[in-house]
C-alpha cells in the first residue's frame, strides 16, 4: 500500500469516526498526520455549521493536498470550501461546478466524497433554485444510509422536509424536521440541532406565533453557545429579528439586526447581508417610515443579484411590491411582484405562490384587469386545495387556512366589486370553519383515541402533572421546556382528516333554505382596505361596504377594555355599533342575529353593542354566532339529537385551599398551571344540582366532588349524552392553543385531569344537542386568520357539539351560577338555546347596579345552531 492510499484510509477513518460522534472514543497513541487532524478539524466545524471558522483549513488543505498529489483529498477540500463561500458567490456558478465534479469517476468510485459533494450542492440548491435540490438530498440520504452515517442521512431527511413545505406539503415537512430535531438532540448533532431549532423559530415567527418562535430560537442560541466552536448563528439572529420586530419591541430587534449586519460585512458574507438589510427593511416599514424601508429593500434586491441568491430576490422583491402598492405607484409594484414570481418559480416553492398570486391578483385588479385577476385568484386557490388535501390533521390544515387567508379575502373582495355574492359566499366559506365544516361533512369519522396517541398523551399527562405540583421556578422552566419538545413531537399523531370525503359545502341557496324568516346571518369579512357584511334572510341577500379592519378592530378593542374594566361600555358600544351594524340599515325588532365573526370581532359579543336608542342590542334581538354559514347550515341539516341524558360536572376537588385565602372574588380561570392556584368553586355546587333539577326529565348524571376526575368524564360522554354541563376551572393559553383546557379533578394513574384541546376534538359528541361550558375564556385563543378561533369551544364543535354556550372572559362565580340557573330554567320552559340566554341576561341587566355592567351578564355566547330546544326537556 502506497503512502497516498495509507493517508486515504486514515482521512476516511477519521471522518466516520467524526460523523458518527465517536471522535472522543478512539484509543490514544493513534498517530495521525497534520493534514488528517486538520480535516478532522474542519469536518466537526463544519458539522457544526461553523463555516467561517472551517472555511480557511479546508482552503489550506486543499493547497497542501495538491502539492501531495492527493486528487482525493484535494476534491474533497475543495469542494468543501465553496460551504464557506456561498455567501459571497455566484450560486449558479457553483451549482454547475458541483455537477460536473460529481459526474468524475474518481467521485462516483468514493461514496464518502461523493456524499460531500451531495451535501455541499443540495444546500447550494436551495438557496438558488429551491426545490431542483430534491434529487441530490435524495442521493445523499441513501449513501449516507449506505455508509451507516446516521447523523447525514438524518440531516438529508430534514432537508427533505423543507422541501415538503416549500412544495405546498406540511404533514411530511413536520414530520421529516421534528425526526430530524429529535434524533440530533439524542445523538448530540449540535450543528442539526442548532439548525432545526432555528428554522422551527423562523417558521413559526413567520405564521405570528412569536412568543413559541422565541422560545426556538433562544434554545437554538443556546444550544449554540455551548460549543465555542458553533460559530455566528445566523438562522437564529434572522428569526430572533423577524419576531422580535413582530412583537413591536423594535429597539431590541434593531440590536439583533445590526449585530447580523455588522458580522455579515465583516466577513463579506453577502447573502446573510441580504437577510438582514430585508430586516431592516422590515423593521423601517412596521416604524411606519416607508421610504427609508424601500431603501433598504432595494439594497438587499442588488446585493441579492450580485450571486444569484434567488430566495433573497424572491422575498426582498415582494416587499418591495407590497411597499409600492400601499404607496400608490402600480406599475412599481407590478414589476417587483413579477421579479418575486419569476425568482419563486426559479426555485420551485409552492408554498409561497399562492401569496404571491394574491398579491398579483390584486395589482390586476388595481389597473383595470379583473378577468385575468379572477384568473389568478382561482390558480392560487386551486395550490392551497392541494396543499390542504396533503395535510392530514387538523391542526396542519388550520395553519394552511390561517397563512393563506388573504388569498379568500382578496378573491371576495374581487366578487364584492363584481356585486357576486354568491361567487363572494362561495370563495370565503371555501375558507372559513375549515376544520369544524370538514368534520361536519365526515359524520362517519372515527373520533375513538388511537392507542399511540393514548401512550403519548400518558407521558405528556406525567409533565404535566410535575409541572402542576411544582411551584420552583426553575424546575417549573425546565419542565415547561421538556413539555414544549414533547408537544412538538406528538403534534403529527394527531387523528387523522385524510379520509374526509370529498364533498361539496353548503350553498348560499342551501343556508337560505334552513333560515326560519325571522332570522337574519351577518357574515363579516375584514380587509385591510375595506371590509364586508354579508346578509343573509331565507328570501334575500346584500353585501353592505364597511370600514377597514384597522378602524374596525381599533374599536372593538377599545370596547371590549371598557367591558373588562366592568363599565357601562356604552359610548364605545356605540362607536362599534356605529361602525359594524349601523351600515346594515334597519333590523327589525324581534329578529334574532346569527353573527358570523371575523378578526377581533371573534372576541366581542354583539349583545353589548348599543344602538342609536341608547339601548343594548340584547334589549332588541337574540343574538348568536357560527364559525360560519356553511357550518351553520351543515348543522341544521343533521337529524335532531335523540337522546335523553345529560351529564353535568362541578364542585370540584382541587385541593388548592378556600377561597378566601385566594381572592375576595372568584373566577373561573387561571392565569398559569399551578396546582395551589386552583381555588373551589362553591358556586358550581349548587348550580350542577340546579341544572339536573331543570332537566329532572333527561336522565341526569352529576359528577362533583372527588368524582370529577377527567377520565370519569370521558368515561360518561362515551356512553352518549344529550346535554353537558361543565363548572369549572379553564386555562386558555394564546401562545400554545393546545394546551388550553378544562380542570378536573386529579384522577390518578396518569389523569393530570387537564382536559385540554387536542382531547376535546375527539370527544364522541355527534349526539350532543348542547354543551355549556360555565369556565372563564373558553371562547378565547388565537384569531387564525379565516378559520376562526383556537379555543376550547371550537374544540367542542369540532367533536359534533350542535351547541356550545362559552365565555368571552374571566367570569366570576356566584354571578355566573344566577346566570345559568336562570338559562337552565328558560329551557326546561321548552325555549331554545338563543331565546333562554337572551333572557337570562336580560334579567341580570334589570337587576339593579349590581350586575347592569356588560362584564357579569353578557360574558356568554352560544356558537353553533342556537335556535333548538332541549327534547324531552319541557314538562
Amino acid at each position: 500500500m502506497n503512502r497516498t492510499s495509507l493517508k486515504f484510509l486514515v482521512a476516511l477513518g477519521f471522518l466516520i469516526a467524526v460523523a458518527a460522534g465517536f471522535l472522543e472514543f478512539l484509543r490514544p497513541g493513534v498517530h495521525l498526520t497534520p493534514e488528517a487532524r486538520d480535516l478532522a478539524k474542519a469536518d466537526r466545524l463544519a458539522k457544526l455549521g461553523n463555516w467561517e471558522a472551517a472555511g480557511p483549513i479546508f482552503a489550506r488543505l486543499e493547497r497542501r493536498y495538491r502539492a501531495l498529489g492527493d486528487a482525493r483529498n484535494q476534491i474533497y477540500a475543495h469542494v468543501s470550501r465553496f460551504g464557506s463561500e456561498e455567501e459571497s458567490s455566484n450560486l449558479q456558478d457553483i451549482s454547475r461546478e458541483m455537477q460536473l465534479t460529481l459526474s468524475k469517476q474518481i467521485v462516483q468510485n468514493d461514496l464518502a466524497l461523493k456524499q460531500r459533494c451531495l451535501e455541499i450542492k443540495s444546500h447550494i440548491d436551495l438557496n438558488l433554485d429551491g426545490v431542483s435540490a430534491r434529487p441530490s438530498l435524495e442521493a445523499l440520504g441513501r449513501i449516507a444510509k449506505q455508509r451507516g452515517d446516521g447523523d447525514a442521512e438524518s440531516r438529508a431527511s430534514g432537508e427533505l422536509g423543507i422541501l415538503a413545505f416549500l412544495e405546498g406539503n406540511p404533514s411530511e415537512a413536520k414530520s421529516r424536521v421534528l425526526g430530524a430535531l429529535a434524533r440530533a438532540i439524542v445523538h448530540r448533532d449540535k450543528g442539526a440541532e442548532i439548525r432545526y431549532l432555528a428554522l422551527m423559530g423562523e417558521g413559526l415567527a413567520e405564521t405570528q406565533k412569536n412568543d413559541l418562535a422565541i422560545w426556538f430560537l433562544n434554545r437554538a442560541l443556546s444550544v449554540s453557545r455551548s460549543d465555542p466552536d458553533a460559530g455566528f448563528p445566523q438562522l437564529v439572529i434572522a428569526g430572533k429579528a423577524t419576531a422580535l420586530t413582530q412583537m413591536r419591541r423594535f429597539t431590541d430587534s434593531n440590536i439583533v439586526i445590526q449585530e447580523g449586519l455588522s458580522y455579515a460585512r465583516s466577513h463579506g458574507y453577502i447573502g446573510f447581508e441580504v437577510d438582514m438589510l430585508a430586516q431592516s427593511g422590515y423593521l423601517s416599514e412596521s416604524e411606519n417610515r416607508n421610504s427609508e424601508a424601500i431603501e433598504f429593500y432595494r439594497q438587499a434586491a442588488d446585493r441579492a443579484a450580485q450571486i444569484r441568491f434567488n430566495r433573497g430576490l424572491a422575498e426582498v422583491n415582494a416587499q418591495l411590491a407590497a411597499l409600492y402598492r400601499r404607496a400608490g405607484n402600480l406599475p412599481q409594484a407590478e414589476i417587483c411582484e413579477e421579479n418575486s414570481m419569476r425568482a419563486h418559480v426559479l426555485m420551485g416553492e409552492v408554498y409561497e405562490l399562492p401569496h404571491h398570486l394574491a398579491v398579483q391578483a390584486d395589482l390586476q385588479e388595481a389597473l383595470g384587469n379583473r378577468d385575468a385577476a379572477e384568473i389568478t385568484y382561482s390558480t392560487a386557490e386551486r395550490i392551497i386545495g392541494t396543499m390542504l388535501h396533503n395535510s392530514p390533521t387538523a391542526s396542519l390544515k388550520k395553519f394552511v387556512v390561517a397563512s393563506m387567508s388573504e388569498v379568500y379575502v382578496g378573491h371576495f373582495r374581487l366578487a364584492a366589486h363584481q356585486n357576486d355574492i354568491v361567487k363572494a359566499y362561495d370563495v370565503i366559506e371555501e375558507a372559513r370553519g375549515r376544520v369544524a365544516s370538514d368534520r361536519l361533512l365526515s359524520p362517519d369519522q372515527d373520533h375513538r383515541s388511537r392507542p399511540d396517541i393514548t401512550a403519548g398523551e400518558r407521558k405528556l399527562a406525567i409533565l404535566q402533572m410535575r409541572l402542576l405540583d411544582t411551584t420552583d421556578s426553575r424546575e417549573r422552566h425546565r419542565l415547561s421546556d421538556s413539555l414544549t419538545e414533547f408537544e412538538q413531537q406528538m403534534t403529527p399523531e394527531e387523528e387523522s382528516t385524510q379520509n374526509i370525503k370529498d364533498r361539496e359545502r353548503p350553498s348560499l341557496v342551501d343556508l337560505q333554505n334552513v333560515l326560519a324568516p325571522n332570522e337574519e346571518v351577518l357574515e363579516y369579512v375584514l380587509g385591510d382596505t375595506e371590509s364586508y357584511c354579508l346578509v343573509v334572510t331565507s328570501k334575500g341577500r346584500r353585501l353592505v361596504r364597511l370600514a377597514a379592519r384597522k378602524a374596525i378592530e381599533g374599536l372593538a378593542e377599545k370596547h371590549l377594555s371598557a367591558i373588562e374594566s366592568k363599565r357601562s361600555a356604552a359610548a364605545e358600544g356605540r362607536d362599534l355599533f356605529s361602525a359594524v351594524v349601523a351600515p346594515l340599515g334597519d333590523l327589525p325588532e324581534g329578529i334574532n342575529l346569527i353573527v358570523v365573526p371575523d378578526g377581533t370581532l371573534h372576541r366581542i359579543p354583539f349583545s353589548t353593542l348599543v344602538d342609536g336608542t341608547n339601548h343594548y342590542l340584547i334589549e332588541s334581538h337574540s343574538i348568536s354566532y357560527a364559525p360560519s354559514s356553511s357550518v351553520l347550515a351543515e348543522i341544521r341539516k343533521e337529524s335532531a339529537v335523540s337522546l335523553k341524558a345529560m351529564l353535568a360536572v362541578g364542585n370540584v376537588s382541587y385541593g388548592g385551599g378556600s377561597p378566601r385565602e385566594k381572592k375576595w372574588v372568584i373566577f373561573r380561570g387561571l392565569d398559569s398551571l399551578e396546582r395551589n392556584a386552583l381555588t373551589p368553586l362553591p358556586a358550581t355546587g349548587d348550580e350542577i344540582r340546579t341544572v339536573a333539577a331543570a332537566l329532572h326529565n333527561l336522565n341526569g348524571v352529576i359528577l362533583s366532588g372527588d368524582a370529577a376526575t377527567e377520565s370519569n368524564f370521558k368515561q360518561e360522554v362515551a356512553k352518549g349524552t344529550s346535554v353537558v354541563h361543565l363548572a369549572l376551572h379553564a386555562f386558555s393559553d394564546k401562545a400554545y392553543p393546545e394546551r388550553s383546557a378544562l380542570v378536573f379533578a386529579s384522577g390518578g394513574n396518569g389523569d393530570d385531569g387537564l382536559l385540554q384541546v387536542r382531547e376535546i376534538r375527539r370527544l364522541p359528541l355527534s349526539q350532543t344537542s348542547l354543551v355549556t361550558l360555565s369556565a372563564c375564556d373558553t371562547s378565547d385563543g388565537p384569531i387564525e386568520g379565516e378559520e376562526g378561533v383556537s379555543s376550547i369551544v371550537y374544540a367542542f364543535l369540532y367533536a359534533g357539539a350542535r351547541t356550545a354556550v362559552s365565555s368571552f372572559w374571566m367570569i366570576e362565580d356566584s354571578s355566573t351560577a344566577e346566570l345559568m340557573r336562570s338559562f337552565y330554567t328558560e329551557m326546561s320552559h321548552g325555549q331554545p338555546v338563543v331565546v333562554a340566554l337572551r333572557t337570562a341576561q336580560l334579567e341580570m341587566l334589570a337587576r339593579g347596579a349590581e350586575t347592569k355592567a356588560p362584564f357579569y351578564w353578557a360574558a356568554f355566547g352560544a356558537i353553533g345552531d342556537a335556535s333548538h330546544g332541549i327534547e324531552g326537556s319541557k314538562p
